[in-house]
């Protein structure tokens, strides 16, 4: 059994954490809000000058600006080292967010300070892929998957993570499995049918099966096959409402999916809900989760999805194929509109498949995914690596 001791943690998150929209921001906030009184004591170090202050942090440090680019980041790096400098002693672990330079070049001087460090990969193919621009010029990619190698632990949150990590040659024993948790009493399903339509009425919604959206407006999440697959089960005679949550991020790709939904006749059946603080609601108010990503880590919105009882139709990328189980708890399927709306139809028409697809969703996440469960493998890891134990069980 863990030995149950206060882990003074540094929590490393650039970007920020908490009730902002940031993927790895909400998953951190709300994965140390879910720690039981007594077992760690969290302090922020970030590059995110809107970050506000929370009870949750013992601390919190803002060593830069990250929104003003390159020089901003070298400035952030140069700051973060000065600042572990003074401050190492003062934590048992740091747990970094990212795989980028502006987490691992921090994590590598704390563990040459003697704080063991963690980085947690927040997508697939993305984080240490190699990319165009200057970075790659710089070869920092390159130089980032030789600087994880010497850092005690990296988080996978999925098997295609934990596949891509052993080809850049990092040695087994220094990954850790451990995927996106989620509050489940805060996302749970609708106790009846009646609820979800008193929900859809204060939102504002037409009252239709509802197929939701939870994302950033951007292409590599492709929402915009969504508004053809509307537009496609209206021509078919399936009239349904599709709800996009998430701030339009490239405000270009949103015109155009505007455009279009105007063009398909179905800018009625839109709900364009931009970011959302309390987005249980939402998913409640829902039929069925539908997100058509190219890549990801672990969207936390499949998993939120799923806790609240959403029949979840995904493309098959990280994070997707670890927990849905195709036409048990939801559908995998390529990113066509062909598809996507056979598969939409498919559960328009058998409102009893989707409800039992979206229980099992429900079972599987409190089971594996909630924030609890979640919370307890980063004790057991956070306890084995300042043990100086091995980040694989």
């Amino acid at each position: 059994m863990t030995e149950e001791r206060l882990i003074r943690t540094l929590l490393w998150s650039p970007l920020g954490s908490g009730e902002h929209y940031q993927g790895p921001a909400l998953f951190t906030y709300r994965l140390y809000s879910s720690a039981p009184p007594g077992r760690v004591a969290v302090s922020l170090a970030h590059g995110y000058p809107e970050q506000q202050q929370y009870d949750l942090f013992q601390s919190q440090h803002c060593l830069g600006n990250l929104r003003k680019g390159t020089l901003a980041t070298t400035a952030f790096i140069r700051n973060s080292r000065r600042w572990l400098d003074k401050h190492a002693q003062e934590f048992d672990i740091l747990h970094g967010i990212s795989g980028y330079h502006y987490s691992v070049a921090p994590a590598i001087h704390a563990e040459r300070l003697g704080l063991p460090a963690i980085i947690f990969l927040t997508a697939h193919r993305a984080d240490l892929a190699d990319k165009a621009g200057i970075r790659s010029l710089l070869g920092l990619p390159k130089k980032r998957r030789k600087m994880i190698q010497s850092l005690s632990c990296i988080v996978a949150m999925t098997d295609l993570m934990h596949e891509e990590l052993r080809e850049y040659g990092v040695p087994e024993s220094k990954i850790a499995r451990i995927p996106m948790g989620v509050n489940t009493e805060v996302f749970k399903p609708v106790v009846s049918q009646s609820e979800r339509l008193l929900l859809r009425s204060r939102l504002g919604w037409r009252d239709l099966p509802t197929i939701i959206f939870v994302g950033a407006i951007v292409p590599r999440k492709a929402p915009h096959l969504l508004v053809e697959a509307v537009g496609m089960l209206k021509q078919r005679g399936y009239e349904c409402q599709l709800v996009l949550a998430g701030p339009e991020n490239d405000s270009v790709y949103a015109t155009n999916m505007k455009t279009r939904a105007k063009e398909l006749g179905v800018t009625d059946y839109i709900a364009w809900a931009g970011f959302v603080r309390d987005i249980s609601t939402l998913f409640r108010a829902s039929d069925i989760f539908c997100l058509p990503s190219s890549n990801e880590g672990m969207a936390a919105a499949i998993v939120e999805g799923m806790a609240c009882g959403l029949a979840t139709v995904v493309t098959p990328v990280s994070g997707s194929r670890d927990i849905v189980d195709d036409e048990k708890n939801g559908r995998i399927v390529e990113a066509s509109v062909k598809e996507l709306s056979a598969t939409l139809m498919d559960y328009l028409r058998s409102p009893k498949i989707r409800e039992d697809h979206g229980r099992n969703a429900r079972l599987l996440v409190k089971a594996k995914y909630s924030n609890s469960a979640v919370f307890a493998a980063y004790q057991e890891l956070f306890h084995r690596i300042i043990s100086g134990g091995d980040a694989a069980e």
